[in-house]
């Protein structure tokens, strides 16, 4: 997992914040093709942030076919989603 860098004053939702830095990260490859994102619930303790707030960020990261997520295996890259 990638060290955010998230600022709750910002005028970017948090979620967003998450979203982008993660996106960011896959497309310079520091986070690769297989590599594990830590789950909402570690997100949200290791952030001081809610647990609704890190789930909306791995869902949206999902729905841009970023990342997969299956309960067998957790949120992980998945580059060949991508077309």
């Amino acid at each position: 997992m990638v060290i955010l860098h998230l600022d709750p004053l910002g005028d970017r939702p948090l979620y967003l914040q998450i979203v982008e830095q993660i996106e960011e990260a896959i497309n310079s490859n520091r986070l690769t093709d297989g590599q594990p994102i830590w789950s909402a619930r570690k997100i949200a303790s290791h952030y001081h942030i809610s647990y609704q707030t890190a789930e909306r960020a791995l869902a949206e990261l999902a729905r841009r076919e970023l990342v997969r997520r299956s309960v067998a295996s957790g949120t992980v890259v998945c580059l060949s989603l991508q077309t």
